[in-house]
């Protein structure tokens, strides 16, 4: 009985997700999905055994490869701009400039 909960439960958490990458989600239905996603992974972080906690690491990292390392960088890079420079200005006072470094060799970083 327990497998078929768990079954239901992991196909309307991924339908909340997909639905959630499409912003077509209140806010009301997002926070809570949150806190039932949250509230799975405490239970699962208290299991005694080891094997089980260590198959869920390794299942958490691959789920960490499997994503993207940056989303939307576009949007990102578009939104930083739109920041006015006298924003900038006020907060960073006399400390207000840019820094960049040019490397004379190519790195791996």
């Amino acid at each position: 009985m327990d497998s078929i909960v768990q079954v239901l439960y992991d196909a309307a958490t991924r339908l909340k997700l997909a639905l959630l990458d499409c912003k077509l989600l209140p806010d009301a239905v997002v926070r809570c999905t949150a806190r039932l996603l949250l509230a799975s992974r405490l239970r699962s972080a208290y299991r005694s055994f080891v094997d089980i906690r260590l198959s869920d690491l390794l299942q958490f990292v691959q789920s960490l490869r499997e994503m993207a390392i940056a989303i939307d960088t576009e949007k990102a890079k578009s939104q930083h701009y739109e920041v006015p420079t006298a924003f900038f200005k006020l907060v960073l006072g006399k400390h207000f400039k840019y820094s960049q470094i040019l490397h004379p060799f190519q790195s791996d970083v």
